[in-house]
């Protein structure tokens, strides 16, 4: 039972009540549920049941055999639960299990480094400040690091690309030493993905200051590309924004450093950490 299959299940539900034309209030109250069943169940953060899945099929009066289809592939995700659902808590559900099923994942960031490719002494830095206690935390650290173990690091892992402003490596989240150990890795993890670095010196980009990150999927799943923003961003699925944001990737690789470049620059920007 693999995440698309699940992420299927959650846009033919939602695909349902859109083209019902009601509200998830107006459909919590028809079924006698919470609005934040309803939430919850399109955004991917908790599984749907397969006793959901038929009320919800019975309700739309949609087709039987569409019906057991779906609900078929509820049972088989209770019996094959996601790496991500245990910190369904502190992970923005229905974007890891994009991320997990992903063919392909561009990826352009601004002022941090990726994510698949943090180091867990930089997590926990960056996360010093947020405002939450120390327990969270360490479930945000580990959860993280159960992210890159089931996408970059997974047998046949997906194409990965990232461009990453320089920013993200001048800024000493964690201090010196932190950062020196962050930059090693990016530089060993870029002998198996591809991570370019956009330098200062390129001035105005395609990029803007939104980092944004395009999955791609086999099986006739299409993308998404999610921009980050307020709480857990945004996923959009429009095939032009999708495209215009492909575009600007493409523009992106064309003026940021070649991988080669990349991590020579880095060697020079941990050099200059040495002298600090």
């Amino acid at each position: 039972m693999t995440p698309v299959r699940r992420i299927y299940l959650v846009s033919a539900v939602t695909r349902w009540r859109d083209e019902a034309r009601i509200t998830q209030q107006q459909l919590a109250d028809a079924m006698g549920w919470g609005r934040a069943k309803v939430q919850r169940m399109e955004s991917g953060e908790v599984g749907i049941k397969a006793s959901d899945v038929l009320a919800l099929g019975a309700f739309y009066q949609r087709d039987h055999e569409e019906i057991e289809a779906l609900a078929q592939i509820a049972r088989d995700a209770k019996r094959n639960p996601p790496h991500w659902l245990p910190f369904s808590d502190v992970l923005p559900g229905r974007f890891a299990a994009l991320e997990a099923e992903a063919s392909g994942i561009d990826e352009f960031l601004v002022a941090a480094v990726p994510g698949q490719c943090q180091t867990a002494a930089y997590i926990r830095a960056s996360m010093a400040h947020a405002l939450v206690e120390p327990e969270e935390i360490e479930r945000r650290v580990q959860a993280r690091l159960t992210r890159q173990a089931h996408v970059i690091y997974r047998d046949s892992p997906p194409a990965y690309r990232a461009v990453l402003d320089e920013a993200a490596l001048r800024r000493p989240v964690g201090g010196p030493a932190v950062m020196r150990d962050q930059i090693a890795h990016l530089r060993q993890l870029s002998e198996r993905v591809h991570i370019q670095i956009l330098p200062f010196s390129v001035g105005a980009h395609a990029g803007g200051t939104l980092p944004f990150t395009i999955l791609s999927f086999e099986g006739g799943m299409g993308s998404a590309v999610h921009v980050e923003g307020p709480g857990e961003g945004t996923i959009i699925e429009q095939p032009e924004t999708v495209a215009r944001h492909r575009l600007k990737f493409s523009r992106l690789q064309d003026a940021a450093l070649s991988v080669e470049d990349s991590r020579n620059f880095m060697a020079e920007i941990a050099a200059d950490l040495d002298r600090e």
